[in-house]
């Protein structure tokens, strides 16, 4: 088994990797660096025969933060360090967390759009931030394109979804009419 490349904040999380040129037995100890703008995780293994081993319980990643990080594997032995190359691992949202939100990008921007629409009616200088991404003072015509894009992707990944899920394509033709 080798490092995961994706798994959920708040899941244990297991694996094992063998590196012929550092073993456990030579006095080699590895350690793995989980890396991200503004996060980093240690993560201890334990040596075992010729390979080491990772165990992390589920109360060691429920508080990381979602997102896309690098796992970097470093061996060391007396004064000897050495980073092997990293690997991209994503970290899923906990479903456990107060403040997890199943939804995905487009959808969030959709319902954000939205609600700018409804309310741009009554105030012109509304602003609206969704993960880090603000969008404000645009004109009506403009947060309408935005939201039939938005709408249009969001119903072609529930599309996708549902097809996946059931095992049959949709039978609709969609056409435009000019």
């Amino acid at each position: 088994m080798t490092e995961p490349r994706k798994f959920i904040a708040g899941d244990s999380v297991r694996w094992s990797r063998s590196l012929p040129d550092y073993p456990p037995a030579d006095g080699w100890a590895l350690e793995y660096k989980l890396v991200s703008l503004g996060q980093s995780h240690t993560i201890a293994t334990t040596g075992a025969g010729t390979e080491y081993q990772v165990s992390l319980a589920s109360a060691d990643t429920e508080s990381w933060a979602a997102g896309d990080y690098h796992l970097v594997p470093m061996v060391s032995k007396d004064t000897d360090r050495h980073s092997l190359d990293p690997i991209r691992v994503v970290v899923k949202p906990n479903p456990a967390s107060a403040s997890y939100d199943p939804r995905n990008f487009d959808e969030k921007v959709l319902a954000e759009l939205e609600s700018l629409l409804q309310k741009k009616a009554t105030a012109d200088k509304q602003t609206v931030t969704v993960e880090g991404q603000t969008v404000g003072r645009y004109t009506w015509a403009e947060l309408q394109a935005a939201e039939k894009y938005f709408r249009g992707r969001v119903n072609r990944q529930r599309r996708l979804e549902r097809e996946k899920r059931t095992g049959r394509k949709s039978n609709r033709v969609l056409a435009r009419v000019k």
